[in-house]
């Protein structure tokens, strides 16, 4: 199976739960759509060996160990995400499928024009269904800021490789094209005002396209940039990603202390964006790598629990997650980053460690107050759908415990990464 056709699987999908899900009472079979998305990645790694005709549209697509383990990684977490939410009303599954095609897209793209309008395209779809939904500054803000930055990259992408222009003023203007609008994507300050909103007035199932799929799309594209720019490029690349990341992490990581249940978390995820991007903008692949794709495997396996509204669930076992504790799984990834950072910025280092330390500090203060709110009324009574729910919380929180007490064999497993 191509990439296309994965792409087609997940825009199909999401489509038709939409459509049919909803006429038949069937909203909760929504786990469907992303579980039909990893199948067909399942299968495209069962033929990966198979050569694609150089004459195919397709052959410009390819999908590569890492970006196929992400992908499933993603749907998994969503599926997980959609059994757990509290409603489903069916539209966000079209949003859910064309954003996953979109993702597929973008990472299997051996075109520069072809990635940045498929993050464009999923930046869009994610923006119309946000402002549908809750219409206010929060969901508008995303539709101008993200949408501007996918319309950075593809202004960038033309340029794209810059090839043998090692001075002047061309690969400098890519770099901070590209730099700038991964940026607003990712939501890293001070582009990142519009995640904020989106993940407080947005309902769980509407909201988890951006950070369990379209943002872990969005890292791994920016570690790939890497190996496509100058080195004049690199140095302002790299030298973009550093500042903006760690003043992202550190600054919501202070905030995230004095945050309530929900709004906390997000400030947690934009903390370790922050720090994937500034491990990114080390330029040491071999550390870098491992760290961002253990970061986003701990938020894939904690997100869909925390991602849900107070009273919908429990979390503070999933909170344990991102303690930043060995042997949770944020250890490892937080771990990396510095190891990263040492080879890099002294003051990088101490920034990261600042931001550790405040996230830590986020936990203990979620496990200290321990408390559930009064409104929990809407709690699940014993059932099949409370045993389906309680099933896939506990899938989550286990699925992150045994990340954390074997990292190494979750990189081989997931990513194939040595």
């Amino acid at each position: 199976m191509t990439p296309l056709a994965v792409a087609a699987v997940w825009a199909g999908a999401g489509t038709a739960g939409a459509a049919l899900l909803p006429s038949v009472r069937l909203r909760r079979l929504g786990a469907l759509v992303p579980l039909a998305g990893l199948a067909a990645l399942l299968a495209a790694a069962a033929a990966a060996e198979v050569a694609v005709p150089g004459g195919s549209p397709a052959a410009s697509l390819s999908l590569d160990r890492t970006a196929l383990g992400l992908l499933a990684a993603c749907a998994v977490s969503l599926a997980l995400l959609l059994l757990i939410a509290p409603t489903v009303d069916g539209p966000e599954l079209r949003a859910l499928g064309l954003v996953g095609a979109a993702a597929v897209v973008a990472l299997a793209a051996g075109s520069s024009i072809v990635w940045a309008m498929a993050l464009l395209g999923g930046t869009c779809v994610l923006a119309l269904r946000w402002i549908a939904m809750a219409p206010g500054r929060a969901t508008f803000a995303s539709g101008r800021v993200a949408i501007g930055g996918a319309g950075a990259l593809v202004a960038a992408a033309p340029f794209l490789p810059v090839g043998g222009a090692l001075t002047g003023p061309r690969p400098v203007l890519v770099a901070a094209l590209l730099a700038c609008g991964l940026a607003s994507l990712l939501g890293l300050l001070p582009l990142g005002g519009w995640t904020l909103g989106a993940l407080s007035s947005v309902a769980s199932a509407d909201v988890a396209a951006w950070p369990l799929l379209m943002a872990p799309a969005v890292l791994l594209s920016a570690q790939r940039v890497l190996t496509i720019l100058p080195v004049l490029g690199l140095v302002y690349y790299e030298g973009i990603l550093t500042v903006l990341g760690l003043s992202t992490a550190l600054w919501h990581a202070l905030m995230s202390v004095r945050q309530g249940t929900r709004a906390r978390y997000g400030r947690v995820v934009l903390a370790d964006l922050g720090l994937a991007a500034a491990a990114i903008g080390t330029g040491h692949i071999a550390q870098s790598q491992p760290a961002l794709l253990l970061l986003v495997l701990t938020h894939l396996l904690a997100g869909p629990v925390l991602l849900q509204r107070e009273g919908a669930g429990g979390g503070r076992l999933a909170w344990l997650l991102l303690c930043g504790l060995p042997p949770s799984p944020s250890f490892w990834g937080r771990l990396l980053v510095v190891e990263a950072l040492t080879q890099a910025s002294f003051w990088g280092t101490v920034a990261a460690l600042a931001t550790m330390s405040l996230q830590f500090m986020t936990s203990v203060r979620v496990l200290v107050e321990g408390r559930r709110r009064a409104e929990t009324g809407d709690e699940l009574k014993p059932g099949l759908r409370w045993a389906i729910v309680e099933a896939a919380r506990w899938a989550a929180i286990l699925g992150g415990v045994t990340v954390g007490l074997a990292p190494h064999g979750a990189l081989m497993f997931v990513f194939g990464v040595h």
